[in-house]
């Protein structure tokens, strides 16, 4: 596998090839691949790397896959075919939860049966409109109340509204959920209704701390989070070390669903290198007193 070698004088850069530049790098993804599923053989590695990578395109005519084994290892594919994905979410459908003057919609679907499942995101669509996550969920929650969306008693339905929904682990995603249509009467205003001008706020029943996505990831990663009531919040990501790297979140935070984006800098604002982080929710809910603690992991892939 070629290498860079640093800059010549010359002011261009030099190269070597062989095991001495392929062998850390490759080490590296393995560690990855072994901190997800610890059980796999070294063969099984080998072959998760081999089947994984990237054919090099041709450059100048030539195509460069031979000269790097196997092809360019690719860190994301490899990652990712280690845990597989989990199932599509079954029996995904509508019901409806009572208001003055009408409904709200309740999406849901059955449960999935993988342990290490992390939670589901359920995304929305409006015609003419690109889909955009409405909520992302955890593992035990199998459906959710849009709270934005009235359809009315009165059958005064006029527009269409289309619901998707995918299952989630700490690195893979399910397909989608085929597309539920409903059609609804308008977004979040309610103005045909006097007696309940806004809409209802849907709030989460527990503390969650959900997979970041992307993962793994180059540029920055988003960590959604979620909190029954008003909480003292603390949100640090953790290097394999253990060492502190920077923290996201440090104060009180309102109850609902949340989320934070994390630039892969450390606390100095510097980029901190490739591998593997942690990050960790503490919070306390203000009223309750109940304390939540959880911790998971993201990879950084320069």
């Amino acid at each position: 596998m070629p290498g860079t070698a640093g800059k010549d004088p010359g002011n261009y850069y030099s190269s070597f090839s062989g095991t001495s530049s392929a062998a850390p790098i490759v080490s590296g993804l393995a560690a990855l691949i072994l901190s997800i599923n610890a059980n796999l053989s070294w063969s099984e590695v080998r072959s998760i790397i081999r089947n994984t990578a990237d054919e090099v395109p041709a450059m100048g005519g030539e195509n460069f896959t031979d000269e790097y084994g196997y092809g360019r290892i690719n860190a994301y594919a490899a990652l990712s075919a280690v845990e597989p994905s989990p199932a599509v979410p079954v029996n995904f459908h509508k019901e409806l939860h009572s208001i003055p003057g009408g409904w709200n919609p309740i999406l849901v679907w059955s449960p999935n049966s993988e342990p290490d499942l992390a939670g589901y995101q359920l995304y929305r669509k409006f015609v003419p409109g690109s889909w955009q996550m409405r909520a992302q969920l955890s593992s035990t929650q199998t459906s959710f109340t849009d709270g934005e969306i009235f359809i009315s008693a009165s059958g005064r339905n006029i527009e269409y509204v289309h619901y998707k929904v995918r299952a989630f682990s700490d690195c893979n995603y399910s397909d989608f959920t085929n597309s539920l249509v409903i059609r609804h009467n308008e977004l979040g205003g309610f103005k045909q209704i006097a007696e309940n001008p806004t809409p209802e706020v849907v709030l989460p029943e527990n503390f969650i701390l959900s997979g970041a996505f992307p993962n793994p990831f180059n540029a920055a990663t988003t960590i959604h989070y979620a909190l029954p009531e008003l909480s003292n919040v603390e949100i640090t990501v953790f290097d394999i070390m253990g060492r502190e790297v920077t923290t996201l979140v440090n104060g009180l935070v309102n109850a609902g669903f949340k989320e934070t984006v994390w630039d892969g800098a450390n606390a100095s604002g510097q980029p901190v290198p490739s591998g593997m982080y942690f990050y960790r929710l503490d919070a306390k809910a203000v009223e309750s007193g109940e304390r939540f603690h959880q911790t998971r992991k993201m990879v950084i892939m320069r």
